[in-house]
């Protein structure tokens, strides 16, 4: 069956190849790009000449396409809606998923909406999932899989969603791109945070207006091991760039009440057991008992928890064996095999 189908383009290979491959089979297809940033900003960001401006680069696609292409302002949603969380999370200690909150906010929140004003019956991406009877499953390509950010989609918005990448891998995709002539073909891969130079996440925080608060570094006991210059500066799991303590150490805990960057060894990273807050499922809802598959950063290994207890929106996981890199701020993505069944933002590691 024939649909009217926007498509989210954000000027790369990825969403480019979608709208080919949804033209190509006859789907009325229309592309619209988020305006996220200032132009001239976007074109700081992209400094080799074949680097467009996102909403350049969709603009030449749509027209090698043959596709009306809009594009559409939301810098200061974007703002407000992903930025100034991130900002806030990292003051206090915690480390942020903003990849999933403008998931949520943005391209399934009011881009989803907009299809709909716009009259279209669906909204295509280029993200690497699957999306099977209304249910959300990985993408069949295991490095590239992006299920782990979609854990907050619901049944009814899943029912106008299109992934027609899921069943690919990216190099099929580049290869899609060549066929349909696509001038995006060898354009470089997007990094994983779209408004921040990678690796630069002190200079972003700290030209933003994030406040270099000093403290001290403590081991596990509580002794006095040196001072920081800013919780920001660190992350569950770091072990360059500490200091120097006198020996090896690895930051296990930050305390944004006390200010406090806890170190110790690499053995106590492993937590039993973890509690999560803004729990939200998109497949049948889990109970106390069950036992799924937790993935607690993008890119990490499954691992095997029982769900102690749920209260309102906050649940209690146990794992089968302790777990290494559970930091507050970032997702617990629950899945049965494949299927994505729900998620959580990390609180903290318990015993």
């Amino acid at each position: 069956m024939k649909k009217r189908v926007l498509v989210a383009m954000s000027g790369g290979v990825d969403s480019s190849t979608v709208a080919a491959i949804l033209k190509n089979e006859g789907h009325e297809v229309m592309g619209l790009t988020m305006s996220l940033f200032p132009l001239d900003w976007e074109k700081s960001k992209n400094k080799a000449a074949t680097d467009l401006p996102p909403s350049v680069s969709a603009a030449r696609v749509a027209k090698t396409l043959g596709i009306p292409h809009q594009t559409i302002d939301l810098a200061l949603f974007f703002e407000e809606a992903v930025i100034h969380p991130f900002i806030s999370e990292y003051q206090m200690g915690r480390t942020p998923n903003p990849c999933v909150r403008c998931n949520a906010k943005l391209k399934f929140g009011l881009l989803l909406d907009k299809a709909a004003e716009l009259g279209y019956d669906a909204l295509a991406t280029g993200h690497y999932a699957q999306i099977i009877g209304h249910r959300l499953y990985q993408g069949a390509d295991s490095n590239k899989d992006q299920s782990y950010f979609l854990y907050t989609l619901q049944r009814h918005q899943m029912e106008r969603l299109l992934f027609p990448l899921g069943k690919m891998t990216k190099a099929e995709t580049r290869l899609m791109a060549g066929r349909f002539n696509l001038p995006v073909q060898e354009r470089k891969e997007s990094q994983d945070i779209c408004f921040m130079d990678k690796g630069a996440y002190r200079t972003f925080l700290e030209k933003r207006g994030i406040v270099s608060i000093p403290g001290f570094i403590v081991d596990t006991a509580g002794n006095i091991l040196g001072e920081h210059h800013g919780l920001h500066h660190f992350t569950i799991g770091q072990r360059k760039g500490i200091g120097a303590l006198g020996r090896a150490c690895f930051v296990v805990r930050l305390d944004g009440k006390s200010n406090t960057v806890v170190v110790g060894d690499k053995s106590d990273l492993l937590v039993p057991a973890l509690i999560a807050d803004q729990l939200t499922f998109c497949s049948e809802p889990l109970r106390p008992g069950d036992t799924v598959n937790v993935q607690l950063r993008y890119r990490g290994q499954h691992r095997p928890a029982i769900l102690e207890k749920i209260e309102g929106t906050s649940v209690t996981l146990r794992f089968a064996e302790p777990a290494e890199g559970v930091a507050p701020g970032q997702s617990a993505v629950f899945y049965r095999e494949n299927e994505v069944v729900g998620g959580s933002v990390i609180r903290k590691g318990i015993n």
